[in-house]
């Protein structure tokens, strides 16, 4: 006796025209989507970003839906999309990927992934490399103020007291902006430093430091 598969799910046997079906049975649900989380960086860059599952046992194809903000650029009917990000991402509450496995035998449950729009956080407290202003006051001496990075943070914005003080850069604008030194001129008594953290989607709260000219006490 022999019986042989059919793509349809079905079984027969060759020689009489009697079907036997088989128990349908339906990929199982896709594993986690791989592809970024926060989607900051590449929002309305026309950054192409790609999504994927681990192939599913007898799928033939897959099924994403995106979110009306997110444009899918190819891949559908795989286990593996490129999307980008539209500029109008942050006005929708829906930021969810949804995806199926499919195959003769039916449609598997959805995995669900959720996009994020992650402001940075404040940074953390400024360190400075001395507390001793007078020292450099009118020199071109200076000191040096310093944070940790502050995570999906893409820049930073560091401010001083204006025509007193002078602020450079010595990593660079940009993600790597930590460190500052600041040159104080004759004139200066005090400031706040303070610094903010900046991605695509916002800027973080501010982290400030007061500093101030301790002239000696009367002998």
């Amino acid at each position: 006796m022999r019986v042989q598969s059919n793509p349809d799910c079905s079984w027969t046997y060759p020689n009489n025209p009697i079907i036997i079906q088989a128990q349908p049975s339906v990929p199982g649900t896709p594993g986690e989507v791989s592809g970024p989380t926060n989607v900051c960086p590449y929002i309305g860059n026309s950054t192409v970003l790609t999504y994927s599952v681990e192939p599913v046992a007898g799928a033939t194809s897959y099924q994403w839906v995106v979110p009306p903000t997110v444009t899918l650029i190819s891949g559908q009917g795989t286990n593996s999309i490129t999307v980008t990000v539209n500029s109008n991402f942050l006005s929708s509450a829906n930021r969810m990927f949804r995806v199926t496995a499919t195959s003769n035998c039916g449609t598997s449950a959805e995995r669900l992934f959720w996009l994020l729009a992650q402001f940075p956080t404040t940074p953390a407290p400024i360190q400075a490399s001395s507390t001793d202003i007078c020292s450099v006051i009118g020199t071109p001496n200076t000191i040096t103020y310093s944070i940790p990075k502050v995570a999906h943070a893409t820049s930073y914005i560091w401010s001083a007291q204006p025509g007193t003080t002078t602020i450079s850069h010595p990593q660079g604008v940009g993600v790597n902006d930590t460190i500052v030194e600041i040159l104080f001129t004759p004139g200066f008594t005090s400031s706040v430093v303070s610094v903010t953290a900046v991605n695509d989607c916002g800027v973080s709260g501010t982290r400030s430091l007061n500093i101030q000219r301790v002239n000696p006490s009367t002998p």
